[in-house]
């Protein structure tokens, strides 16, 4: 019980958190990412990290090995979509599909013209069960229409996601 009130606490402050960005409030309490930004989308943010002793993302379930979460983790992959609302989540390609990128407390973001880079992660990497709202506003951040993204996601989905406290996009 204490894990499904602390699940349904954690999408609830991950979708505020992210609607309230269009609203015109950012999820770091104001501040725009501390960290420079290049103009083409590269650069470290969060806690600075290397790209040294980065696994490829394809790698991940392996090293799980059957664990619900791992943490400290190291990996790389290829950026396939960013929240274009602030920058607070990257999609990643994961084989055949992709996994959801957020970011330690939304204390950083990145930038929202990342895709077709690649980004070096460390954090986080866990198995969610992704709520059919929740789905449906990431689709609706990326840039789909609401009426879309409503029609595509009709069930729950569980997935493997990545919660990055440092990132290094190149």
């Amino acid at each position: 019980m204490r894990f499904l009130v602390v699940c349904v606490f954690s999408i609830s402050l991950l979708l505020w958190g992210c609607k309230g960005s269009q609203e015109g409030h950012s999820h770091d309490g104001g501040k725009e990412s501390a960290q420079p930004v290049s103009a083409d989308g590269t650069g470290t943010f969060g806690t600075k990290i290397t790209p040294d002793g980065a696994i490829p993302v394809t790698e991940l379930v392996a090293k799980m090995n059957g664990q619900k979460s791992v943490e400290g983790i190291k990996i790389e992959a290829p950026i396939t979509a960013s929240c274009q609302a602030k920058g607070c989540w990257m999609d990643v390609k994961n084989g055949e599909s992709d996994m959801k990128v957020t970011f330690k407390d939304y204390g950083f973001f990145v930038p929202k013209n990342c895709a077709g880079k690649t980004a070096v992660m460390e954090g986080k990497a866990f198995i969610n069960v992704t709520s059919v709202e929740e789905l449906v506003h990431y689709a609706v951040d990326g840039g789909m229409s609401e009426e879309e993204a409503k029609k595509k996601f009709t069930a729950p989905k569980e997935e493997l996601r990545f919660e990055a406290t440092g990132v290094v996009i190149k």
